[in-house]
């Protein structure tokens, strides 16, 4: 499918077959390592005994997070020339960025968590039309771009990239009525359904610099199906964590490394070291005086509280 041609929703449909395929094997990577950060893997401790699950896993990516990702990140641009003029481009240009970065932080953490967990991050830059209809007074308070940190495992990019700009990007993931009700009214499209509000609806999106694809449980909600890209650019970055490297055969599972893939074994022998010594201190620790005949004053004695 060439890029510069329009292209139909049996294209879109045959690409995202392809790119399941191609990132089968790191989602499911992905998703065990996400019960992993959970605490909810199992360690295979007997049953008969209760397991003791340590925080470990979800430590070691939220107090990486807490390290890296600032409370007030802030922008530097670089001096083109040694002159005022230059001095005061750099202020506005700085000015303007901090102000897009003060307003994303949640973004910006929650990005941060994803990058280290699954082992990449993708940030998608939308167009906030309200923005463009508010008042001049109301859009101090406002951006004209927003950040959305889309979950890997939902997210299927191009094995081709410029630079970190994937050459199209394809999301699949479910939401509630509810969410795509809003989502709809927000954007003027015209979709209807008989399901509840909690029930779940499949969300589908393509874009690329050219066109866009969006649809709700497999009804186009853009009227035409395919419409023009208005930023003219793909408008995500995909980024690695850089736990990973390149693997000779392309494979992605070995870029796309989480913090955590390479530690399992030892998260498992953490669960099992804690869970028996947990065992051997309520055995041995904890001596059970088990008593026989009927002596109510030795009873008394060790079972005060019957």
């Amino acid at each position: 499918m060439e890029e510069t041609k329009k292209p139909t929703v049996e294209d879109i449909k045959k690409r995202f077959a392809s790119y399941e395929s191609y990132y089968d094997t790191l989602h499911r990577q992905q998703k065990e390592i996400d019960d992993y950060y959970e605490l909810v893997f199992k360690a295979n401790v007997p049953k008969k005994y209760p397991t003791r699950m340590p925080s470990t896993a979800r430590d070691w990516i939220d107090v990486g997070v807490r390290h890296f990702t600032l409370d007030k990140p802030m922008s530097k641009v670089p001096l083109r020339a040694d002159n005022d003029t230059a001095r005061d481009q750099v202020a506005i240009l700085e000015t303007f960025y901090n102000f897009f970065l003060w307003k994303e932080i949640i973004k910006i953490k929650r990005a941060a968590k994803k990058h280290l967990k699954r082992g990449e991050i993708f940030l998608k830059m939308n167009m906030d039309d309200t923005y463009f209809g508010s008042e001049d007074k109301e859009r101090l308070f406002h951006f004209p771009l927003y950040l959305t940190t889309p979950d890997p495992i939902n997210t299927f990019a191009s094995p081709a990239h410029n630079g970190l700009v994937p050459e199209d990007v394809i999301e699949s993931f479910e939401i509630t009525v509810a969410e795509a009700e809003a989502m709809c009214e927000r954007n003027g499209w015209d979709w209807k359904t008989t399901k509840a509000p909690d029930k779940n609806v499949k969300w589908f999106s393509f874009i690329n610099a050219h066109w866009r694809y969006f649809s709700l449980d497999n009804e186009a909600v853009l009227k035409p199906e395919i419409q023009p890209n208005l930023f003219g650019f793909c408008n995500y970055v995909h980024v690695d964590a850089g736990a990973g490297d390149d693997n000779y055969e392309g494979k992605p599972e070995y870029l796309y490394r989480s913090l955590l893939w390479p530690k399992r074994d030892m998260l498992k022998m953490e669960v099992r070291n804690l869970s028996q010594m947990d065992a051997i201190l309520a055995r041995y620790a904890w001596v059970k005086t088990k008593v026989t005949g009927t002596n109510p004053e030795r009873i008394k004695t060790l079972y005060p509280d019957g």
